[in-house]
């Protein structure tokens, strides 16, 4: 009982997370009454959550709807109804303002107090920052949430079990908090990420995987990291920010989510699944919500800093924001630095980097009840290294606009319309010229595992050519890419957001993307080889038109249904003109091929493709009984070949294990279709917390590879995109946690994917093996205000079931398939954080990954074999995982 007592005056403690920074806001807002915390934190929406006695487990999730917690969503500014969870009845033709889950009260200490509008949570290892949602239209004279500082030490609520079809809520629902996204409305989600700068994660990726659990990653480079769900990967997993559809310009050295800053993140709402229309075709989505433009703020900064000792990696952010009643601003730059970090056994990985970022949100209020927002994006990379692959990046530039209109007017014919439009294009050039990609000509080049890229490539043109020493081939690669993405989508919500309601839209989205690749080789007179070879993507173009449909069905007090579904019109085509080997004709229609693009010789209208695609949904959350909540559907989605798998022409891309694969595309792909199920059960108990849901995925026409007969000396896959008839993706996701004491918890999560190829019964290419964390957490007695501690291992089981395809030119002979990965091992990794608010204003995060120095690779790292055909060995090139790795984070906001 004294512990409750003691978590219950902790909880009237906290204050809105913008008294950190403005602390004014506090003397304008009106008195509030204490808020009753439920204990029914379960409940589905359209569900009055009753207030009920606090327990130490309803105070430690109350300002968190996405851990397991579905609590009602509020209506519109339209109802004058009070909502069960508003801490005061609005009177009625007022403007609702924003719900706070916890009551401002004097500090005499001065320390942080947390409430509506945000709550620091620990997240799978992360301290992060879980916001709450804007549920109502916002006056001009309400804050948007910006006077919220990016506090990034406070209480540990760390359960976050996320819905069984997405981690959103914890409802299974995730469409609805998925509307709320798109018509700028953000949800709370598992991916309330903000910051997650706040531990050795430069890249938000990293982040990702490490707090959200159907969520893995690619590494490419300490600032580039590929995301997977569920393994659906690029192509399957649509990916948008703040509206705006992102595409890698080349998907082995590009990534969204290397563009943006953990620390601007309000929202990452991941479903992991066909269970949204909202976006757009794809099998898996990704929604990153940047922080609203505030209103009423003064002048406000905010200083951060990190650096992590492996690598030296600087990063530096200074953030400046503002408003009136009508406007507000935020401006943001950011550097960040790195260099070769060091793995378990000491060995460099070429890891450098040089990043700058400009971000600009301006916002403006039309009336209480309409306001613009405007954002732009500009990313500058410079000498970024990728271990394990030809190319480097030797500058990158993204710009990124996007613009929307929000309106809640209550008077209008809709609850909430959004209209909003987007262009981004990202360009850069590269080149294999880095010293760490080794030579012949570097003295003991043959001894650094991560020095042999280039050797492997002269060494084996030279014993092509027939020559005495490899030192007389020189070879040298340089590329440059360019894509651009824009667009537009219009959305309107009819009916409460509590009630049955129903969201219809539209959206298009356009893509121009171009690769081109140009190889020297260097040699002597009569030895055969050529001087230059080309490769490239052809400048190509996609063009998607779509149309949505949304309806949410609250059954009644514990049953909420949902369904949507869509239909796409997609067209996609190539620039003849930039096709290898093409000899235009006479007339417009006319001309021959003599590229590698199968198909295309005999038929050029092939390069011309249209695909109409349909996608579905019908989801279910039961509430049975206070503590114990199911929820399950099923959804059917398809996704049109990405412009790569179509017309890719023996590309240098590192999309699998191996960083020496070429990719060839096929221009008349089918279209992949996803029919997939969900089952899952959260159980909510004072002391204890769990959680754990199942999925199956039948896959028609997965788009695969199949690889050349030839084993390429240089370590090289040449790939060749095809259709498998069928296969499946089938896994789980599980967590737990148990209070101890007041003081002291523990956790545990797994999360595990198995593919099959189906049409071959061989595992299917890039899946990660069982995973999982498990620890302790110590903080203070006062909910973790002040500080905290956890000491937390991560388990990972070998993976021995590799991806196998078909050999090209006899796709059909079993006996041929061919291995395309290799067997990684399993190891256990340690990690001890902690943080420390001196202040209200000043935040403190330190810690240690990888505490025992373990020398390990992941499975999706990238790695080429050994090579001892040559004059000299060259050992396995390996994409190690960074070794003993301390880190410090600092955050002071004035």
């Amino acid at each position: 009982m004294s512990r409750v007592r003691i978590q219950w005056r902790s909880a009237l403690c906290l204050t809105l997370a913008s008294v950190l920074g403005a602390p004014q806001a506090l003397h304008a807002a009106p008195p509030r009454a204490p808020k009753e915390y439920v204990a029914n934190t379960m409940a589905p929406p359209g569900q009055k959550v009753q207030p009920a006695a606090p327990t130490a487990s309803a105070v430690r999730g109350a300002s968190d709807q996405s851990a397991g917690q579905n609590a009602k969503s509020t209506k519109p500014a339209r109802s004058t109804r009070p909502s069960s969870t508003t801490q005061h009845a609005q009177p009625a033709g007022q403007p609702r303002q924003r719900e706070s889950m916890a009551v401002a009260t004097d500090d005499p200490e001065g320390m942080p107090m947390l409430g509506g509008s945000g709550a620091i949570q620990e997240r799978s290892g992360r301290f992060v920052l879980a916001r709450q949602p804007l549920t109502q239209p916002l006056e001009t004279t309400q804050p948007l949430e910006a006077t919220a500082p990016m506090a990034i030490g406070q209480p540990l609520e760390s359960f976050t079990p996320g819905g069984a079809l997405g981690e959103v809520t914890g409802s299974f629902l995730t469409s609805a908090e998925v509307r709320n996204i798109v018509t700028a409305n953000p949800a709370a989600s598992a991916g309330n990420l903000n910051p997650v700068t706040t531990a050795a994660a430069p890249d938000l990726g990293q982040s990702l995987a490490e707090n959200i659990r159907s969520v893995q990653t690619q590494r490419r480079s300490p600032v580039a990291q590929s995301p997977y769900v569920r393994a659906f990967k690029a192509g399957q997993l649509y990916t948008q920010l703040d509206g705006a559809y992102w595409v890698p310009a080349r998907q082995d050295l590009d990534t969204i989510l290397s563009k943006i800053d953990a620390g601007s993140v309000e929202d990452v709402v991941v479903i992991a699944g066909p269970y949204s229309v909202l976006y757009g075709p794809g099998f898996s989505f990704i929604d990153i919500i940047s922080l609203p433009t505030p209103r009423n703020q003064p002048l406000e900064f905010r200083t951060s800093g990190s650096y992590i000792n492996n690598g030296r990696q600087w990063y530096g952010r200074e953030v400046v924001s503002g408003g009136t009643d009508i406007f507000g601003f935020r401006l943001s730059y950011g550097h960040r630095t790195g260099s070769d970090y060091r793995s378990g056994d000491s060995t460099l990985i070429p890891s450098s980097y040089n990043n700058r970022d400009v971000f600009a949100d301006f916002g403006y209020s039309l009336n209480p009840d309409q306001r613009i927002e405007f954002n732009y994006r500009r990313i500058d990379q410079t000498n970024t290294e990728y271990p394990a692959q030809v190319f480097d990046i030797d500058d990158l530039v993204s710009d990124g606009f996007n613009v929307r209109l929000i309106d809640t007017d209550p008077t209008g014919p809709w609850t909430r319309l959004v209209a909003g439009g987007w262009y981004n294009r990202t360009r850069f050039n590269g080149d294999s010229l880095a010293g760490a990609k080794g030579s012949l000509v570097i003295p003991n080049a043959f001894t650094n595992p991560a020095h042999n890229v280039v050797n492997r490539i002269e060494g084996a043109l030279a014993r092509a050519a027939g020559l005495a020493s490899p030192t007389d081939v020189r070879f040298v690669g340089f590329t440059d890419a360019d894509v651009l993405s824009t667009g537009g989508r219009v959305a309107t919500t009819f009916g409460d957001l509590d009630d049955i309601n129903l969201t219809t839209g539209g959206d298009f989205r356009y893509l121009n993307q171009s690769i081109n690749e140009r190889f020297l080789i260097s040699s002597p007179a009569g030895s055969g080889l050529p001087t230059e070879i080309q490769t490239n993507l052809p400048r190509s173009t996609l063009a998607n038109p779509g149309l949505f449909a949304e309806l949410a069905l609250p059954m009644n007090t514990y049953w909420t249904a949902r369904l949507g579904t869509r239909i796409d019109w997609v067209h996609t085509n190539v620039r003849r003109g930039e096709l290898r080997g093409f000899n235009p004709g006479i007339g417009p229609m006319t001309g021959s091929y003599n590229g590698s693009l199968p198909g295309v010789s005999s038929d050029l209208d092939i390069l011309s493709q249209n695909d109409t695609m349909f996608a579905g949904y019908l989801t279910n959350d039961i509430q049975l009984t206070d503590t114990l909540g199911v929820s399950g559907g099923f959804g059917y989605g398809q996704r049109p070949p990405t412009l790569i798998d179509r017309y890719a022409d023996a590309v240098f891309l590192g999309i699998i294990q191996s960083g020496f694969s070429r990719v060839i595309g096929r221009p008349d792909l089918d279209r992949e279709q996803n029919l997939q199920v969900d089952l899952g059960m959260t159980a909510n108990f004072e002391n204890a917390r769990g959680y754990v849901r199942g999925f199956h995925a039948w896959v028609l026409d997965y788009i695969t590879y199949s690889v050349a007969r030839v084993d390429d000396p240089t370590g090289a896959r040449l790939l060749s995109t095809i259709n498998t008839r069928y296969a499946t993706l089938r896994g789980c996701e599980a967590s737990s946690e148990i209070d101890l004491t007041g003081r002291l918890s523990t956790f545990a999560t797994m999360t595990y994917v198995n593919g099959i190829d189906q049409q071959i019964d061989r595992p299917l290419p890039s899946i990660p093996p069982l995973q999982s964390r498990m620890g302790f957490r110590l903080h203070d007695l006062d909910g973790g205000r002040r500080w905290g501690l956890e000491l937390a291992a991560r388990p990972v089981a070998p993976q021995n079931l590799i991806g196998t395809v078909r050999t090209t030119g006899a796709e059909d002979d079993r006996t041929l398939d061919q291995p395309i990965e290799f067997p990684t091992a399993g190891f256990t990794t340690w990690h001890l954080r902690g943080y420390w608010s001196p202040r209200r204003n000043l935040h403190l995060v330190s810690g240690i990954d990888n505490l025992f120095d373990k020398n390990y690779i992941e499975h999706l790292s990238l790695r080429l074999p050994a090579d001892a055909n040559g004059p000299a060995l060259i050992p396995p090139t390996l994409v190690l995982s960074p070794g003993f790795t301390p880190y410090f984070n600092l955050e002071w906001i004035y």
